[in-house]
């Protein structure tokens, strides 16, 4: 697949900027405190509302509970018979 120039890219960006207001849509991006991951945000314009997380809380709360029970020498399962 062949690397896309910087003409390219501003036209996808402004693409996706005006569909974004058209559906009174907003982005955020943002990094998570504990996995450092991206976090992108979608909220309602107008009512300012959460409409999705990519990745969701309960994935990002799954990969914390994974990286502690590393650094307590666990498995990350649970131990129960």
């Amino acid at each position: 697949m062949e690397a896309m120039d910087m003409a390219e890219v501003n036209q996808v960006v402004e693409s996706i900027n005006s569909y974004l207001q058209s559906t009174k849509r907003a982005l955020e991006f943002s990094v998570d405190d504990s996995s450092g991951r991206t976090v992108i945000t979608v909220m309602d314009g107008e009512r300012e509302e959460v409409i999705r997380q990519i990745p969701p809380e309960a994935v990002l709360a799954l990969v914390e509970q994974f990286q502690t029970e590393q650094e307590l020498g666990g498995t990350g399962l649970a131990d129960k018979a």
